[in-house]
C-alpha cells in the first residue's frame, strides 16, 4: 500500500515567515510614518505660503484703492479660524479671501509690518493656532502654541 505524503506548510514554516513579516514591518512603518509627518509639514507650509500671497495681494488691491493700513507697533498679527478676513487694530477688515482657493480652510496668523506696506511672515495650522476666533495676537502668542502643532511658516528660509 501506498502511503501519500501530504503537502503544506510544517508549523516551524509558518513562524519563520510570520517572523519575517513582522521584522519587514517593524523596519516599515515607522519609515512611513515619518514620510507621513514629512507631507503634513510640507502641506503646512505650502498653505503657509498661500496664506502670506493671499496677505500680500489683499495689501496690494487695498493700496491699489487708495486704502490705508494703518498698524500701531507690532501689532499687525491677524488670526484666523476658517475665515479669510481679518481685521486690523485700526479697524480695517483685510479679505484675503478672493486670493485664495474655495476650499482654503485651516487656521491662520500673518503679520503686516509696521507701516502697513507688506507681509512679514505668515503661519498655517490644521488645529487652532491659539483660538477659534479672529483676533489680533502677539507673534510670540502664535508661535508658542504652535509649537507642538504641524505648522507652517512663510518665508521659510
Amino acid at each position: 500500500m501506498n502511503k501519500k505524503k501530504l503537502r503544506g506548510f510544517t508549523l516551524i514554516e509558518l513562524i519563520v515567515v510570520l517572523a519575517i513579516v513582522a521584522a519587514l514591518a517593524a523596519i516599515l512603518i515607522p519609515t512611513m510614518i515619518g514620510y507621513t509627518r514629512q507631507a503634513r509639514a510640507q502641506t503646512a507650509i505650502a498653505n503657509a505660503k498661500n496664506v502670506y500671497s493671499g496677505a500680500a495681494l489683499a495689501l496690494l488691491d487695498m493700496h491699489t484703492n487708495d486704502e490705508e493700513v494703518m498698524l500701531a507697533g507690532d501689532s499687525g498679527v491677524f488670526m484666523g479660524a476658517n475665515s479669510t478676513v481679518a481685521q486690523t487694530s485700526s479697524g480695517t477688515q483685510i479679505d484675503i479671501s478672493k486670493f485664495m482657493g474655495e476650499d482654503f480652510s485651516g487656521y491662520y496668523g500673518f503679520k503686516i509690518s509696521a507701516d502697513g506696506n507688506s507681509v512679514e511672515y505668515a503661519v498655517w495650522s490644521s488645529k487652532p493656532i491659539n483660538a477659534t476666533q479672529v483676533g489680533i495676537y502677539t507673534e510670540d502668542q502664535i508661535l508658542a502654541s504652535a509649537k507642538s502643532q504641524c505648522i507652517g511658516s512663510c518665508p521659510v528660509e
